[in-house]
Formats: C-alpha cells, structure tokens, sequence
C-alpha cells in the first residue's frame, strides 16, 4: 500500500508540473503574439463575447469600404457634371467668335472645338468608378454612350456616313441672318463612295440673347 502511494502522489506531482509548463507556455505565446488565445475556446466565458466583436467589427469595415465608395463615386460624378457646363460655355463662345473661315482640316475654328469638346464629354459620360460606369444606370459593365469614332464616323452598315457644308455664307440684317451653303453627304457603300449634294437655306431670328433658326429649305444641287 505504501508503494502505491507513493506512486500515486508521484503522479500528480507530476500532472501538477505538466499544468503548470502548460500554463506557462499560453502565457508565454499571449505575451509575444498579443493575443489571449489563437481560438474562440480559449476565450473561456468571453469566448461568445469574442465571436460578436469580430462579426461588429467586420461589418463596420465593410461599412467604413462602402461609404468610402460612394463618395469617391459622388466626388466623380460631380466634377464631371460641372465639366459639362464649363464645355457648354466653351462651345458657344468659340462659335460666336471663330467666324466662318473653313480652315485646312475642312472646318471652321467653332466646328474643330466643337467635335474636340464633345469627344471631352463622350469620355466624361462614359467614365468609371472601378469597374462600374457611372452613367450607364443599372447596366453598371455597360458604357453610357457610343464611342466618338462611331458617333461621327458611323459603324457597321453605316460606317463612313460623313456631312460637311461647303461655301457656306451667312448675311446678318439686324435682328435676322441668313444662311446658305451647300450640304454634301458621302457614304462609303464597299468600294463605292456615294455622294449626294443639296443647296440650303436657314433663317434665323435672334430672341432673347441667341439665335433661333425659324426657317430651313433644301433643294437638289446640279
């Protein structure tokens, strides 16, 4: 009987010691990592405590990514709304004030800033916040608006559709203008090019600070 317990109180002592190397061994892995334990058990009675903070936490990031995303998203869509008065302006005042000499690109200085500043504003409503278009409504992988290229220049069947106005001549008398010039359209319909020109006329009216056209005709040129 003595024997055995000895045996016995040997054995605790030595379950005891094994606790206690334990013991020291989480603390010594909670003081160089930080952290009390590396899974929710460890937490002992604060383990559902835990288990909640990191769902709060999580959610809260996502909430802080989200809004984040909708400002840069406001902050963009802004800029470009307020670029599109700013081309507006720029538009009419260099058609006021280019006058109506055609230059060697085969248009006016009003007509060049026109199509420059429409490419500004195609690209502007085409824009995109990562990877949505910002004016494009719900089709978000969608582009809003067709290319430059395609606007002007046609696509497919209608690849090549270009209108241009030769001799163009404007008469002012006071408060009324006329003018006339030829129209020309050409198509390029496979190896053929289709040209098709008629004489117009349009009437403006001025009213209230900008003209007003009140009149137009066309007619077959020879």
């Amino acid at each position: 009987m003595a024997v055995n317990s000895i045996g016995n109180s040997n054995f605790l002592l030595a379950q005891s010691i094994q606790d206690l190397k334990s013991q020291l061994d989480t603390l010594q892995t909670q003081l160089s990592t930080g952290k009390k334990s590396t899974v929710y058990s460890g937490m002992g009675i604060n383990e559902g405590f835990a288990i909640f903070a990191r769902a709060q936490l999580s959610n809260l990031s996502a909430f802080t990514t989200t809004m984040t995303n909708i400002n840069t998203t406001i902050d963009t869509t802004s800029t470009a709304l307020q670029s599109f008065s700013q081309i507006a302006t720029q538009v009419k005042s260099a058609a006021g004030s280019g006058g109506t000499i055609v230059t060697g690109t085969g248009q006016t200085v009003g007509q060049q800033t026109a199509v420059l500043q429409l490419k500004s504003m195609l690209e502007m409503l085409n824009t995109q916040a990562g990877d949505r278009y910002l004016f494009s409504g719900s089709a978000i992988d969608t582009p809003s608006v067709a290319s430059t290229d395609d606007i002007l220049n046609g696509k497919g069947a209608l690849a090549g559709l270009k209108l241009r106005a030769e001799d163009l001549q404007i008469d002012v008398f006071h408060d009324t203008a006329v003018a006339t010039f030829t129209s020309v359209a050409t198509i390029q319909s496979g190896a053929e090019t289709i040209t098709k020109r008629e004489r117009g006329t349009l009437i403006f009216v001025q009213h209230e600070g900008s003209w007003k056209i009140v009149h137009e005709h066309f007619s077959a040129a020879e």
